[in-house]
């Protein structure tokens, strides 16, 4: 292995190592927030069909309020953001799968990612 490369990487809710460039879940989230649709957000990172792994963020639509597009969330992103924070797809639900004391539901989440890569894939 080349020296300085990770041997593996980081499947968690806390981050996701993306072509040699740690994408920080909190800026993602914090720019995803400035959004009068979204109510909450977070962002997973989760292994593509690939191998690799991409960055997904689930936002949650507040009570009556219409849905966002993918699409807007994602140009709202990439004007802000740089190239690799950019989640590459999107889950809107109606709320974000937690826990009883509110913590996210890391299985739920990685379920809701790959489900939205893999229509982002059906629809390219």
């Amino acid at each position: 292995m080349e020296p300085g490369r990770r041997s593996a990487l980081r499947h968690n809710l806390a981050g996701a190592l993306l072509d040699h460039a740690l994408a920080s879940p909190r800026i993602a989230r914090g720019r995803l927030l400035e959004l009068d649709a979204v109510q909450s957000a977070a962002i997973v990172g989760v292994e593509d069909h690939d191998g690799l792994t991409r960055v997904v963020a689930a936002v949650a639509v507040g009570t009556g309020t219409e849905p966002p597009d993918p699409g807007r969330l994602h140009a709202h992103c990439a004007e802000h953001l740089a190239p690799h924070e950019v989640p590459r797809a999107f889950a809107v639900v109606a709320e974000l799968p937690t826990t009883p004391s509110g913590k996210l539901v890391a299985p739920e989440m990685r379920r809701l990612a790959r489900s939205a890569l893999k229509s982002n894939r059906e629809a390219a």
